[in-house]
């Protein structure tokens, strides 16, 4: 009997003793993992807007981690979560007579490090409907005639998505710093311009001499030639007339196809180094704009300018913000630290295939606005609905 007890007594206290350790472990595990977040979804300026119901995108910036919830009557959303790096992004619709307008909302990046609740706001923003949209960026090229990579046929496709004539003269484009989508902070976030990495290329013209019709494209590639003629039978022909390619025999791209006959080429406008131009085949994120209200050399003058964060000498082109006319950010998969604004896109489009994969993003059509005489393109500035994956247009 005295054994007996013994033993029971054992038992029981191994027992207790078990629970305590798994309570001490769930305990500290609940501690160091989880916590409350509150985000609040701010319509622009103080409006009365309905806030119930507005669907709010929690993204974890350094893991494919993401959580969803929805809004209670004040505009608040509710999220449980796991420590660590986080983006909040919402959009909701407002109805302006028959014209449905788009609102995006976007926090910056925030850590969650402790129990204690958090309160987050996200301000928002008109997102704005310009002539002028992205319609596809190739950019993860193919592969090429010996089995590795093709990384010389990206191009992207600008597209006149509006019924009025638009004109390319004095348009520019370039891709943003970091070149690849970065997994952390790189120190330009919140900022009013946004910086041009290594390269911009500007559409010549005095003001009219290049129309495009509503409804009309024009191509941009890197290396204007075609592709599939050396061998490459997964690429793309980007040799054909009225075609545009990024070349200026001015920049010295000595590492650069010479664009065939029939293409035209772009002014480089501004180059910080290097024998050729080309962008990140796995996230890059593509802008845009129009120079606006300043001579071209007081406007390189003005917005040539160090890193803010970094001490090193490297001069990036900025471009304010309120200058762009689209803008799209790619990423390899979810999980990364946004370049644009909400304002410019507050979403990010997705190809995981990466390099190599022959893919490109292409704009979905807007089935509510198109008419047999024109496609019209979506342009919710949320390039997570935007766009989706398809084989280039141009591959024949």
């Amino acid at each position: 009997m005295i054994r007996k007890k013994n033993i029971t007594g054992y038992l029981l206290g191994t027992i207790l003793c078990s629970l305590f350790l798994l309570s001490g472990c769930l305990s500290e595990k609940m501690d160091t993992h989880n916590a409350m977040i509150l985000i609040e979804v701010v319509p622009p300026l103080k409006q009365d807007f309905n806030m119930e119901n507005i669907t709010v995108r929690l993204q974890h910036t350094q893991q494919p981690v993401s959580y969803t919830a929805v809004t209670d009557k004040n505009g608040i959303a509710r999220f449980e979560v796991e420590y660590g790096f986080y983006q909040a992004q919402a959009q909701y619709k407002y109805q302006l007579g028959y014209k449905t307008l788009y609102i995006n909302a976007s926090s910056s990046s925030f850590v969650v490090n402790s129990r204690k609740e958090q309160f987050i706001k996200m301000n928002s923003v008109y997102p704005k409907s310009e002539q002028l949209v992205f319609k596809e960026i190739y950019y993860s090229s193919c592969k090429g005639a010996t089995g590795s990579n093709y990384l010389r046929d990206q191009y992207v496709i600008i597209y006149n998505n509006s019924p009025e004539t638009a004109y390319l003269d004095s348009v520019c484009i370039g891709f943003l710093d970091p070149m690849n989508a970065p997994s952390s902070p790189k120190g330009w976030e919140g900022l009013p311009y946004l910086p041009v990495f290594n390269f911009a290329w500007m559409f010549p013209g005095t003001g009219t001499d290049y129309p495009l019709q509503p409804g009309e494209e024009v191509v941009v590639s890197v290396n204007g030639i075609n592709h599939v003629a050396l061998g490459n039978t997964n690429s793309v022909d980007l040799s054909k007339p009225g075609y545009w390619a990024m070349y200026d025999i001015k920049a010295n791209l000595t590492n650069q196809s010479v664009p065939a006959p029939g293409v035209s080429c772009m002014q480089n406008i501004w180059k910080y180094v290097g024998s050729s131009c080309s962008f990140s085949s796995v996230s890059p994120a593509w802008v845009m704009w129009k120079i606006k209200d300043i001579p071209f050399d007081e406007f390189l003058d003005t917005y040539i300018r160090k890193h803010p964060v970094n001490n090193s000498n490297t001069r990036y082109l900025t471009i304010p913000v309120e200058w762009i006319y689209d803008g799209v950010e790619c990423f390899l998969k979810p999980g990364y630290v946004k370049r644009l604004p909400p304002s410019v896109d507050n979403g990010y489009s997705v190809l995981q295939e990466g390099a190599g994969s022959g893919m490109s993003v292409h704009r979905v059509i807007d089935e509510r606005l198109s008419t047999p005489k024109r496609t019209v393109y979506l342009d919710s500035n949320d390039s997570s609905q935007d766009f989706i994956k398809q084989k280039p247009s141009l591959k024949e």
